[in-house]
């Protein structure tokens, strides 16, 4: 079974998940992780007993995380010698649709989907005072 791991500074992955409840429905399929959010301070003890908790050695897991070079993401590089471990990060609402809508069995080519739902992702970064801008024309804002 294919499951998802959010994990941010903060509430990052809470918000997230909870939008692709609204969009989506209820998404069982999606842990969260909350580094820094309270009282705990403990990133790397807290991900531990998150990880010890999770189903790694059955599911396929894909992890998501907010920030390259943090400390969520530093600690779940350890786990990338996990065979089906699949570490993402830049965690964003675009992501995780693009992720959950492409990747919707282990039978699929689950790293060209991942590849896909990033640069999918991508192209959701816009400045958007640039789309009415002098220097484009009626040509440049046709969708």
């Amino acid at each position: 079974m294919i499951k998802y791991l959010f994990a941010s500074h903060g509430r990052l992955a809470e918000g997230v998940k909870n939008s692709l409840n609204l969009i989506m429905g209820p998404q069982d399929d999606v842990e969260i992780f909350s580094a820094y959010a309270g009282d705990n301070n403990d990133v790397v003890g807290s991900l531990e007993k998150k990880l010890t908790s999770l189903s790694l050695d059955t599911d396929t897991w894909i992890v998501v995380t907010d920030i390259f070079g943090g400390s969520v993401n530093n600690y779940l590089l350890t786990e990338l010698k996990s065979k089906k471990f699949y570490l993402i990060t830049g965690l964003s609402l675009p992501l995780a649709l693009n992720l959950k809508t492409k990747i919707v069995s282990e039978d699929t080519d689950i790293i060209e989907h991942i590849k896909e739902a990033i640069e999918d992702a991508k192209k959701q970064i816009i400045f958007c005072n640039e789309l009415n801008s002098p220097e484009t024309t009626d040509s440049d804002n046709d969708f």
